[in-house]
């Protein structure tokens, strides 16, 4: 396996940043998670991402053959199908899930075919050992993005076998991201035994990178998984009870929205707000943590809003205008109850106002 010159070195240095970043947060994070925090799962979930799972995991490895699959967060909403297909087919195995993202991780917890659901470990040596002892995984399954390059190297080491599924990847993407820098100096794509990309496109990129063309085939992109979109009749009532929305009401569903792009949706429901008086919009943000600035743009402009959490707990019938949606793998859902749909990140570069900031 050749490596480009000063690999090692790139590869020390991104890593020395990395855990001095984790250890300089781990005393504050310890004293907010453990000892502060008035939720009894944060606790949990910090000796997760040290890799301090539950001794009773440990029967899984021994009974049954066990599936770690590690999914960012969005990517979560993709296994619904893919999971029960695993139990279909392998009705013996175990299927244990990580994902660093919370709202994802409560989401993975509905989904039935899911045995186990933890926060992805740091990306330290220790605590992924600590992970892949506990679990004693068969295949690990990366799902989209592999960002956790020594989890793939260490998993490698114990022979477990190393699958990427649904990954898209353009080349200037590939390039550039600024979340994918350890990774790239990693050169993940060379862990794995198989890669399965969403089209010929992402397929050719792997190549030309540097892939072993006889690991890589076209396998589709999950994110459509059918079976999780349909939508029924009934399923579509019940999800306008949930948000309060009446039968006669002219619904405007905008997903994935980014900080910038509700200012610009705001003022145009605005107006058509004067000449279509049962016009609601349901704003779905990219991220939850966007939700305060956008309410503060829709009281600027003296609209009635709600959180869909807000609603959920009401018995008193909202006329709210806007609705924030602030749970988790629904957007794909709700996208059926709309007149008029509207694809976040399209009017303002996501690339402006972006989270991640991997080192």
């Amino acid at each position: 396996m050749r490596y480009p010159n000063g690999f090692f070195l790139n590869k020390c240095y991104l890593q020395l940043r990395y855990a001095i970043r984790v250890y300089l947060s781990l005393p504050k994070l310890f004293f907010k998670e453990v000892f502060f925090s008035k939720n009894d799962l944060s606790e949990e979930l910090f000796w997760q991402k040290l890799g301090f799972l539950p001794k009773e995991i440990s029967k899984y490895s021994k009974e049954q053959n066990v599936i770690w699959i590690e999914a960012l967060g969005g990517e979560v909403c993709q296994l619904v199908t893919y999971t029960k297909l695993i139990k279909e087919n392998f009705p013996h195995s175990k299927i244990a899930l990580s994902t660093y993202n919370i709202w994802a991780y409560h989401f993975a917890k509905t989904i039935k075919t899911i045995d186990y659901v933890f926060m992805t470990p740091y990306e330290l040596s220790g605590c992924i050992k600590r992970v892949l002892k506990r679990l004693n995984p068969k295949i690990l399954v990366v799902v989209d993005l592999a960002l956790f390059p020594v989890i793939l190297e260490q998993a490698r080491k114990r022979n477990v076998g190393l699958v990427l599924l649904s990954s898209s990847l353009a080349k200037d993407y590939y390039e550039n991201a600024i979340h994918m820098k350890r990774s790239k100096t990693w050169q993940y794509f060379r862990y794995f035994d198989y890669i399965g990309t969403c089209g010929e496109w992402d397929k050719e990129t792997y190549i030309a990178i540097g892939a072993d063309p006889n690991r890589i085939t076209v396998t589709g992109n999950m994110k459509f998984d059918l079976d999780y979109l349909k939508v029924s009749d009934s399923e579509k009532v019940l999800l306008r009870r949930k948000l309060h929305i009446n039968d006669d009401d002219y619904i405007i569903v905008a997903g994935s929205i980014h900080p910038g792009e509700e200012v610009i949706l705001l003022n145009n429901f605005s107006k058509l707000h004067e000449s279509i008086k049962k016009l609601k919009m349901v704003i779905v943000p990219r991220h939850n943590e966007f939700i305060g600035i956008m309410e503060g743009a829709a009281h600027k402009l003296s609209l009635s809003f709600s959180r869909q959490s807000q609603l959920m707990k009401s018995k008193i019938h909202s006329e709210s205008n806007i609705i924030f949606i602030d749970s988790f793998g629904e957007l794909n859902r709700l996208y059926s109850i709309a007149n008029i749909n509207f694809i976040g990140n399209s009017v303002v570069s996501k690339d402006k106002f972006a989270l991640w900031r991997f080192i």
